[in-house]
């Protein structure tokens, strides 16, 4: 399981993906409550790359950046 936050040290581009592996994300405006990411534990908090001073990525584009790249590296299992 892997909780995808600002706080991440590690990019999602970094991090080896495998079948049945969970991703959970937070809210935009708050991202994920403290006991949910003490729960999944720091070495499994993920980011994605960012531009110094940019905003956040909204939800939904962060969402569908980081499953394509799950997918991707699971080698697009189940695309037709």
């Amino acid at each position: 399981m892997f909780a995808l936050n600002t706080r991440g040290k590690r990019w999602v581009y970094g991090q080896a993906f495998q079948t049945g592996d969970w991703l959970i994300f937070g809210n935009e405006s708050s991202g994920l409550p403290d006991a949910i990411r003490q729960d999944i534990g720091e070495a499994n908090w993920l980011r994605l790359p960012m531009q110094p001073d940019n905003r956040s990525l909204n939800l939904s584009t962060a969402v569908a950046v980081t499953e394509f790249e799950t997918w991707r590296q699971t080698g697009f299992d189940g695309a037709v």
